[in-house]
């Protein structure tokens, strides 16, 4: 059922870390609400996976990574050095 940590966690632990992250490497737009970002993030997450798994068709692996890259590009700075890759 995904990582332990994961789940006695929840996304509450998990979701800033990320935003953290992101903050420490100079990467995150200021003036951003870290506890509402969490909740966008989360809410983005629970439709794209609910609607990948009931349309398929409609919303494969790669849309959803696009939709996923085009909301964390919308959190990076916009004199970032470069994009939020993963590597």
């Amino acid at each position: 059922m995904g990582s332990p940590s994961l789940v006695r966690g929840g996304r509450n632990s998990v979701l800033p870390a990320g935003q953290r992250r992101l903050e420490a490497a100079g990467e995150l737009r200021s003036g951003l609400d870290p506890a509402l970002e969490t909740e966008r993030l989360a809410a983005l997450l629970d439709g794209l996976c609910l609607s990948a798994v009931l349309h398929p068709d409609l919303l494969g692996p790669a849309r959803c990574r696009a939709v996923l890259d085009a909301h964390l590009a919308g959190l990076a700075q916009k004199n970032a050095d470069g994009p939020l890759s993963r590597g």
